[in-house]
C-alpha cells in the first residue's frame, strides 16, 4: 500500500503542537497540565527551533513544583537550548535559588556556559539577584569564571549593570579586578562607562588597575567615563591616578571627548591633571578648542584659551577655531576669539571664511561683529558664493543691508546665479526687494544662470508667487527660456498657478503662450494639460485657442496628455474651447484608445469628418445626437452618417429633427420664418 503523502510533515507538526503545550504549561506553573502531557510527550520534546524545553521554561519562571515533575520524569538538567543556555543558567538570571538548588541537585554542572560565556553566575549577577549569587558561590561556583565566548566575569557583569551590592559580595569572595574580556576591557572600564559611583569606589578600594586600555580602540576607564559624560566618576579616576592624556587609537583624549561634548566638569578636572589642551586627534588634526567651537561649547571653550589653548590652531580641512564658532553660531566664542587677535579673513580648504560659515549656517546675527572686525565680504568660497547669498537665501535682510553697505558685489557665483536667484527660489521678498532697488538690481533681474534659468524662473518653480509678481514689476522677462527651452510661463502653466499667470501673459504677450519648450518641445499649455488645476487650462485656452492644435516632438497634442492622465474634465475644456486639428482621425482615435467616447460628439460638432472617420465613432455613443444641429448646419451628407451612428429609435427622431432643420434653414435662407401659431 502506498503512504499517504506529507505524512511524516503532518506527524512532526502535531509533535510540535503537543511540545508546545506542554512548553507553555511549564511556563506558567500548571502542574495538573504538565502531569497530564508527560503521559504522551517526551519530557525533553522541543516547541520550535530554540530547542528550549519544559524544564527551561519552568526553571527560568521559578515554577520548583513542576520542576520536580520534569526532572522526576527524567528530565536532562544540562540540556542547552540554540543558544547553549542550560536550565540552570535561566534560573539564575530568574533568581530563583530554589530553581538552583533543585537542578543542582539533580547534577547540573554549575559552571556550564552559554554560548556567549556567561554561566549562572554571570547570569544572576548581570540581573541584579545577590541572593541566587550568593548561592551559587556557595555551592562551589568560580568566582571569576566565564566561557570562552566574550570572557565576561560576573564583576564585570554586575559592573556593567551597576549591581553594587553585588560588586561587594564578589570581591568578597575574590573577585579578580584585574581581569579583562575578550576586548581587553576590565570591570572598572564597565562601571565607568555604566555610571555607578558605589561600584567605582569599591574597585578602586580594592586595587582595581585604572589605566587599563581595550585592545580594539584603545579606550580607558577615564575615557568611558568622559565618552558618558560621567564626571564625579572621571574625578575619581583621575584622583585615583588615571592617565589624564591617555588616548583611543585615533588619538582622542578624555581631555577632547569631553570638549567635543561639552562637558565642563571632566574638562576642568583633565586639566588640573595636567591634560594637554593643545593634543589633536589624529583623524584631522583637530585639537579640543576647534571641536569645542564646533559644538557651541561656550563654556569649555572659554577654559581651554584660560589654559593655554591655541586660538590660532588650524586643522587638515584648514579651519581655525573662529571658522568653527562661526559655523556653530555661538556669538560670545566668537567675541572671545577676535579679542585674542584671531585672523578673520582665514579661509578653510573650500576657500570659506568665517563670515561665509556663520551666513552658510544661518547665523546672520554674527555679520555685525565680523564684518566690524574687518572680514572680507566678498570672501568667496570655492563655489563662488560669498556671504551674500547665503544671506539671501536665509532671507536675513537686516544681514543682506548690511553686507551690502560694507561693499558686498553681487557678482554671479560660478553656476551664474546671483543673490537674487537664492532670495527669489526661497520666497524672501524683503531681500528681493532690497536687492532689487540695489545698483546691480537691473543686472540681476534679467541674470541667467549656468542652465538658463532667471529668477522669475525660479521663483515660479518654487511657487512663490509674492516673489514672482515683484520681480514682474521690476522688469522680468517671463519669456526667456532656460537650456531646456522651458519657460517661467510654461513653469507657471505646469504648477497651476492660476493667479499668476494672467499677469506672466500679460507681460509676455502673445509670444509667452506661443513659445515652445521642455524636453518634448511642447507649449504652456501641454504643460497644463497634465499638471495643472482645470481654470489654469481655461484660462490659457481661453488667451490662445490655436495652442490646443500645436503638437510637441512627438506629434501629441495637448489633450493627449490630459488623457494619458485621466483627466476628463481638462480634456473636455480643450476640446470644447480650444481650435482642434484637422483631419480629427488621431485625435478621434486617442479618445478611442483613452476609453472617452462621450467625448467624441464634440469633436464631431466642431470639425468636419470624413466618412471613414464618422466610422471611428462608435454606433451608439452617447451624447451623439446632441451634436447634430451643429453637424447638420455644416453638411446634410454628414448629418446622414452621424444619424447612421445612432439607435434605431433615435435615429428615427433624428431624421425627424434634420428634415425640420433643414426646412427652417431654407425658409430663413428665403427670406421669411413660419411663425409659430
Amino acid at each position: 500500500m502506498i503512504g499517504l503523502p506529507g505524512l511524516p510533515r503532518r506527524r512532526l507538526a502535531a509533535r510540535r503542537a503537543e511540545a508546545t503545550k506542554l512548553y507553555e504549561a511549564a511556563e506558567r506553573g500548571d502542574a495538573e497540565a504538565v502531569s497530564r502531557l508527560l503521559q504522551s510527550v517526551p519530557v525533553d520534546a522541543t516547541a520550535d527551533d530554540s530547542q528550549r524545553t519544559a524544564l527551561h521554561a519552568a526553571a527560568q519562571a521559578g515554577h520548583t513544583d513542576v520542576m520536580q515533575l520534569l526532572l522526576d520524569a527524567g528530565a536532562d538538567a544540562d540540556l542547552a537550548d540554540e543558544e547553549e543556555n542550560t536550565a540552570l543558567i535561566l534560573a539564575a538570571a530568574g533568581g530563583s535559588c530554589a530553581a538552583l538548588d533543585l537542578l543542582l541537585s539533580a547534577g547540573a554542572d554549575i559552571d556550564a556556559a552559554d554560548a556567549a560565556g556567561c554561566t549562572a553566575t554571570v547570569a544572576a549577577a548581570a540581573m541584579g539577584h545577590p541572593e541566587a549569587v550568593s548561592f551559587l558561590l556557595e555551592r562551589g561556583a568560580a568566582v571569576n569564571g566565564s566561557g570562552s565566548g566574550r570572557r565576561q566575569t560576573p564583576l564585570m557583569a554586575a559592573c556593567g549593570d551597576g549591581h553594587s551590592d553585588i560588586v561587594e559580595l564578589l570581591l568578597q569572595r575574590g573577585a579578580d579586578v584585574h581581569a579583562v574580556d575578550h576586548t581587553g576591557r576590565s570591570a572598572l572600564m564597565y562601571t565607568a562607562w555604566r555610571g555607578s559611583l558605589p561600584c567605582v569606589a569599591a574597585l578602586l578600594a580594592a586595587g582595581a588597575p585604572v589605566n587599563v586600555a581595550d585592545h580594539e580602540t584603545g579606550v580607558t576607564a577615564l575615557i568611558m567615563a568622559a565618552m558618558e559624560g560621567h564626571s564625579q566618576i572621571a574625578g575619581q579616576l583621575l584622583a585615583a591616578g588615571a592617565e589624564a592624556d591617555a588616548e583611543r587609537v585615533d588619538g582622542r583624549t578624555a581631555l577632547w571627548i569631553a570638549a567635543a561634548h561639552g562637558h565642563l566638569e571632566i574638562v576642568r578636572s583633565c586639566i588640573e591633571r595636567g591634560a594637554d589642551v593643545n593634543h589633536a586627534e589624529h583623524e584631522a588634526n583637530t585639537p579640543p578648542l576647534l571641536i569645542a567651537c564646533r559644538g557651541g561649547h561656550a563654556q569649555v571653550a572659554a577654559l581651554l584659551m584660560e589654559h593655554g589653548a591655541d586660538v590660532h590652531a588650524i586643522d587638515q580641512y584648514g579651519r581655525t577655531a573662529l571658522i568653527y564658532a562661526a559655523g556653530s553660531g555661538n556669538a560670545s566664542i566668537v567675541s572671545a576669539l577676535i579679542e585674542r587677535g584671531v585672523d578673520v579673513h582665514h579661509e578653510d580648504i573650500n576657500g570659506a571664511c568665517a563670515l561665509i560659515l556663520a551666513t552658510n549656517g544661518n547665523h546672520c546675527h554674527l555679520v555685525a561683529p565680523l564684518l566690524e572686525a574687518g572680514a572680507n565680504p566678498n570672501c568667496r568660497d570655492s563655489w563662488g558664493c560669498s556671504a551674500l547669498y547665503f544671506a539671501a537665501t536665509a532671507g536675513d535682510a537686516e544681514a543682506v543691508q548690511r553686507l551690502v553697505l560694507h561693499g558686498a558685489l553681487c557678482t554671479p557665483n560660478d553656476d551664474g546665479q546671483t543673490p537674487l536667484h537664492f532670495a527669489s527660489q526661497e520666497g524672501r521678498l524683503d531681500v528681493v526687494n532690497l536687492l532689487l532697488s540695489g545698483p546691480s538690481g537691473q543686472e540681476m533681474v534679467n541674470a541667467q544662470d549656468g542652465t538658463g534659468c532667471t529668477a522669475l524662473y525660479m521663483a515660479v518653480g518654487r511657487k512663490q508667487v509674492a516673489v514672482a509678481e515683484r520681480l514682474l514689476e521690476a522688469g522680468a522677462d517671463p519669456c526667456l527660456p532656460s537650456i531646456g527651452g522651458e519657460t517661467p510661463v510654461m513653469m507657471a502653466s505646469q504648477r497651476g498657478l492660476a493667479d499668476l499667470l494672467p499677469r506672466l501673459v500679460a507681460a509676455g504677450g502673445a509670444a509667452a503662450l506661443a513659445m515652445r519648450g521642455g524636453r518634448l518641445m511642447g507649449c504652456p499649455l501641454h504643460f497644463a494639460a497634465e499638471h495643472a488645476p482645470l481654470d489654469t487650462v481655461r484660462f490659457l485656452v481661453t488667451a490662445a485657442p490655436e495652442a490646443a492644435a500645436v503638437r510637441d516632438a512627438n506629434g501629441l497634442l495637448p489633450v493627449h496628455f490630459a488623457l494619458m492622465r485621466g483627466r476628463t474634465a481638462v480634456a473636455r475644456c480643450l476640446l470644447e474651447l480650444g481650435q482642434l486639428p484637422q483631419p480629427a482621425q488621431p485625435l478621434l482615435q486617442a479618445l478611442a484608445q483613452a476609453h472617452k467616447p462621450a467625448l467624441m460628439p464634440i469633436v464631431a460638432a466642431r470639425v468636419p469628418l470624413s466618412p471613414a472617420e464618422w466610422q471611428l465613432i462608435p454606433p451608439r455613443c452617447p451624447g451623439l445626437s446632441a451634436a447634430l444641429p451643429a453637424v447638420l448646419a455644416r453638411s446634410a451628407a454628414e448629418a446622414a452618417l452621424l444619424a447612421a451612428r445612432l439607435p434605431a429609435a433615435e435615429r428615427a427622431r433624428a431624421r425627424c429633427a434634420a428634415l425640420s432643420l433643414a426646412r427652417a434653414q431654407r425658409e430663413v435662407s428665403g427670406g421669411y420664418t413660419i411663425k409659430p401659431r
